[in-house]
């Protein structure tokens, strides 16, 4: 079968602060990837600034479903780039204006747009992975555990305080 594994990232001595490790990353600000009633939906992507290719991952931010942008999750995105990751920070339609599903409508856009450039990204689709945090760890929840026929495969989930009851 296929490897789907992630790649190992080197371990940092105690020494020297995580934080302190850099790698050049590049950036691309405000990426349209849905249109809804003339409403822009954007995203930021980061990445390692080579051309080697990396596992693809989806931040999505918190804010209550009613606040909050992706500019709030870019230092998140920044650092999964500098770990070797292709890093694609959302923004999604805001509560109260925009109801529930239409969050949910949104990420689902972002991930099928994010699978459909990964190539031009040099991004690994196939390990394409979800990191949220607040209402954007319950929406990346969402996501995986509730697929649709023809949606990209999720190979991982961080959702961080993410509101939910199992």
């Amino acid at each position: 079968g296929q490897d789907l594994s992630l790649p190992t990232v080197g371990v940092t001595p105690a020494s020297e602060p995580a934080s302190e490790i850099s790698r050049p990353i590049r950036s691309e600000k405000n990426l349209v990837f849905r249109q809804v009633a003339g409403e822009s939906v954007l995203a930021d992507l980061f990445r390692p600034d080579d051309d080697a290719i990396y596992p693809l991952v989806l931040v999505i931010h918190g804010g209550a479903w009613s606040a909050g942008d992706k500019w709030q999750v870019a230092d998140h995105a920044r650092e999964l780039a500098q770990a070797g990751f292709v890093a694609v920070a959302i923004n999604y339609r805001l509560a109260p204006l925009h109801q529930l599903p239409e969050q949910i409508a949104d990420c689902r856009a972002a991930l099928g747009w994010a699978e459909s450039q990964a190539a031009a990204w040099h991004a690994d689709a196939q390990r394409l992975c979800l990191w949220g945090y607040s209402a954007g760890g319950h929406l990346a929840a969402l996501l995986a555990t509730q697929p649709l026929p023809n949606e990209p495969s999720i190979c991982a989930v961080v959702a961080g305080g993410a509101p939910c009851d199992f």
